[in-house]
């Protein structure tokens, strides 16, 4: 391998195909609801970053002059002059913004993805912090995007010696690269199937798959061109039988190009309308932008699709700003979410992508030319190198000053506590700290239940008297939890007491299982729950606390897809064994669209002062929630021994919606309550333990 380089093919209507998968990418971050499969886009750019990169290696390999070369140095100063100077400067502008409106823990992140950032890295990072990229605290990262970056990086770092290595065994590229992508895509399969989404997502062996497929297609284009040929005549003899009624001539070779081009933009199509953004994704889902791009590609530049859409001068403009906008729209809707401490107006987000769009334009003519163009290749990439490590040093100054903590001391005299919980706290374990739990009351429950505890923080078994001995059961996952520590306060001055049987991310009523994770097989302890009130007749009242999700399956009827039909079932079974008891049925409160350890708090220079009470419109809660709620009370008009308690209501007047109450702060995180918040809703639960049925 040695210095030198190869003069690439330009194809316009790539261009076009990168703008499309820009697009969708920015218009998911900003409006996920609107195109929920946006993110796909990502997988589009992997399929042309994969097909363009490998057909300059190829070139490079094949040269009649010198084959067998890869001209490596030469091949990684193309690539920093490339993607140096752009990043650089989102880099260093989303360090200079935060530094005036972040908060100290804020900023520490930021500068700890700031390294992450200039050593492509990132994805490894976010890997570690064990951060779902779907799930809404990621909105908190203004870096986040910069995983698709390092997953590319890590490619290009061993991609050239694998060719290489293929070109000097004389070994069949085709065969030995489709083995490659095939073992990369069942490793990300198998990771999403073991529910280890995170791992599919952001792990590089588990997204090398789809740069390699572009590698494929490259190599086919350039080098089998008859085996290429080939398959378009098979499709143009059996495409007739398939569209037409009546036995068909085949078809020529620009009606199949132009086929294949509509077939993969509606490939494509399907795959962002939708693709949803859960636990599913990547795995085989993935498939669909994946193949989406490579036909649309394959079909060749003169296909309709290809000639007249994709090469239209606007979609060209596009594509060729598309990596410098993919690089500033995020940061600037994600320091919007945080300084409004939710999903910024619509106003806002159209505001960011409009900024990011003219900073994407000045980056492309006025950044990049002079340091990605012209001579002193060597001197400009050693210089860009030189200035990325600057960066990450900034990024690690950050990282390890704790944000610069001092900036605003003000401020942090105001931020709000999230565990101290009063002046019993030696009497709690870390683990049962989080709810305000007695390590006494834990022991309890050991003796019915050994290794109840043991699984996370969410699990949890507690009882304020022997097994014997309780009054009152607490049922459901750590919605149920998060109510223990205000109901037992009441229920030890009313001289009775409490038996807590939490499980995370479980439903109070009997075989609901979850649909995938490793919480799956939990719901047997809320059966267990069941179980364990028959044997204990003492217990005469019964909360089961609803968790207002829908991605359980019914344990009884597995096939049934209806969720109405599944929770409606389950309720009416769990209701019938607690006929002989007390039911109080308590409704999820809201979640929250916000951060709520932020409350109170007015960042200097943010674009709308933030709203101290945190207030958020009623609609902007869970649609699942509400779909529990209409089907909870239905049911329970059949049973006289049940009442219902919509803990939604006390956080909520009218259409507004607060976690805050009297200047305190009622919400631990964005669902659960804290200790203020458990003892704020526990009378209103508990008056009807007391009441006479």
């Amino acid at each position: 391998m040695r210095i030198g380089g190869g003069k690439s093919n330009y194809r316009s209507d790539i261009d076009g195909l990168r703008a499309i998968a820009c697009i969708s990418v920015v218009l998911f971050h900003a409006f996920p609801g609107i195109l929920r499969g946006g993110f796909v886009g990502v997988d589009i750019f992997f399929v042309i970053s994969g097909f363009l990169i490998s057909s300059i290696l190829y070139r490079n390999l094949f040269n009649e002059k010198s084959p067998g070369k890869i001209y490596i140095i030469d091949f990684y100063i193309r690539r920093i002059r490339r993607i140096f100077p752009a990043l650089i400067a989102v880099l260093l502008t989303t360090l200079a913004i935060g530094w005036f409106v972040l908060l100290p823990d804020e900023y520490r992140l930021l500068g700890k993805h700031t390294i992450g950032g200039a050593t492509y890295i990132n994805n490894l990072m976010l890997y570690k912090e064990s951060g779902d990229y779907f799930n809404p605290s990621s909105n908190a990262k203004p870096l986040l995007h910069l995983w698709s970056l390092g997953i590319e990086e890590q490619f290009y770092l061993i991609f050239p010696l694998i060719l290489w290595l293929i070109y000097k065994s004389k070994l069949n590229f085709v065969f030995l690269l489709a083995v490659f992508t095939l073992l990369s895509f069942f490793i990300n399969k198998n990771a999403v199937s073991h529910n280890h989404q995170t791992v599919a997502f952001y792990l590089p062996w588990c997204r090398f798959w789809e740069l390699s497929a572009g590698a494929i297609l490259a190599y086919i284009i350039d080098y089998h061109k008859d085996a290429l040929l080939r398959i378009k005549e098979k499709l143009s003899t059996y495409l007739p039988n398939i569209i037409f009624r009546e036995k068909k001539q085949s078809l020529n070779e620009n009606f199949i190009n132009n086929a294949l081009s509509v077939i993969g933009l509606l490939t494509i199509i399907v795959g962002i309308l939708s693709i949803k953004n859960d636990l599913s994704f990547p795995g085989k889902r993935a498939l669909v932008p994946v193949i989406g791009s490579l036909i649309i590609i394959g079909a060749g530049s003169g296909a309709i699709i290809n000639k007249y859409l994709l090469s239209n001068r606007i979609m060209i403009f596009l594509g060729l700003i598309s990596y410098p906008l993919y690089l500033w729209h995020w940061p600037f809707l994600s320091l919007a979410y945080i300084c409004e401490g939710r999903t910024p107006e619509i106003w806002i987000r159209c505001a960011a992508i409009g900024i990011a769009l003219v900073l994407a334009i000045i980056t492309y003519f006025i950044i990049e030319p002079p340091l990605r163009y012209g001579n002193y290749s060597k001197t400009k990439a050693i210089s860009l190198f030189m200035t990325m490590l600057f960066v990450g040093f900034i990024g690690y100054r950050v990282m390890v000053t704790d944000g610069f903590k001092n900036r605003f001391p003000e401020l942090l005299k105001n931020k709000s506590e999230k565990i101290e919980i009063d002046s019993h706290t030696n009497k709690y374990k870390n683990n049962y700290k989080y709810f305000a739990i007695y390590d006494e009351y834990i022991d309890n429950c050991k003796l019915e239940f050994s290794n109840w505890n043991d699984l996370d923080v969410y699990t949890t078994c507690a009882m304020q008297s022997k097994p014997a001995q309780n009054n009152v059961a607490l049922i459901g996952s750590s919605h149920a939890a998060h109510l223990f520590y205000g109901l037992s306060k009441l229920s030890t001055l009313d001289n009775k007491s409490v038996a807590l049987f939490a499980m995370g991310s479980q439903s109070p009523f009997i075989n609901l299982k979850i649909k995938d994770g490793e919480r799956q097989y939990w719901y047997t302890r809320i059966s267990d729950s069941y179980n364990y009130l028959e044997k204990h007749k003492n217990i005469k009242s019964v909360i089961l606390a609803d968790l207002g999700v829908d991605y359980f399956i019914d344990v009884e009827d597995p096939v049934e897809k209806d969720f109405q039909k599944i929770f409606k079932k389950a309720v009416i079974r769990s209701l019938e064994r607690l006929k002989d008891r007390k039911v109080i049925i308590v409704l999820d409160n809201p979640a929250l669209p916000m951060d709520p350890s932020k409350c109170g708090i007015s960042r200097p220079y943010s674009i709308t002062k933030f709203d101290s009470s945190c207030t958020f419109n009623e609609q902007e809660t869970s649609e699942s929630r509400e779909l529990h709620n209409a089907i909870i009370k239905d049911v329970v008009k059949n049973y006289p021994n049940v009442r219902v308690v919509d803990i939604a209501k006390l956080f909520c007047n009218k259409s507004k919606c607060s976690p805050v109450k009297n200047g305190e702060l009622l919400y631990l995180d964005d669902g659960h309550l804290n200790y203020k918040g458990s003892k704020y809703v526990a009378p209103y639960i508990y008056r009807y333990i007391k009441e006479n049925l």
